[in-house]
């Protein structure tokens, strides 16, 4: 992928990163929140599948944010676009569809057919097996780290 385009995906992933942080405060401040003063038990049954919403809504920000992390640190070490399994580029379009994808279709295909969420291990700090449980194909060890690793202020 030629630099000009990498610029504005890395542009775009400040923009969207910088939406999560605002949304993640706003949804912490939220949770963090007391509602004893509510009397009647239908609005606390209210209040607590709000609050539950809430929660999954917050863990669905984090993730994204350490995908956008994992990508934009991808970027500053010049691997944006390199597959993290094979090493092979990954394609453009998929990139701009999908700019925090670290796997080639071919590596994400044969994962997701062996039930293996290794983007997730990849992104998220979860160690990377050695080898697929199913196929025993074998992961590259790299690195993994998350999102407060990469911003000190959480």
């Amino acid at each position: 992928m030629d630099k000009e385009s990498v610029e504005e995906l890395r542009k775009r992933l400040e923009t969207r990163k910088l939406e999560l942080e605002e949304g993640i405060v706003k949804l912490k401040n939220y949770l963090t929140e007391e509602h004893e003063d509510l009397a009647e038990e239908e609005e606390r049954a209210r209040v607590e599948e709000d609050r539950t919403e809430k929660e999954a809504k917050l863990d669905s920000l984090l993730k994204e944010q350490d995908h956008i992390g994992h990508t934009l640190k991808k970027v500053l070490e010049g691997k944006f676009g390199i597959c993290e399994k094979c090493h092979g580029e990954i394609d453009k379009l998929r990139l701009e569809l999908v700019p925090t994808a670290c796997l080639c279709m071919n590596c994400k295909e044969i994962c997701e057919s062996c039930g293996v969420a290794i983007e997730e291990h990849l992104t998220s700090g979860k160690p990377l097996p050695a080898k697929c449980q199913n196929c025993e194909e074998e992961f590259e060890s790299e690195t993994t780290f998350t999102s407060s690793s990469i911003n000190p202020h959480k």
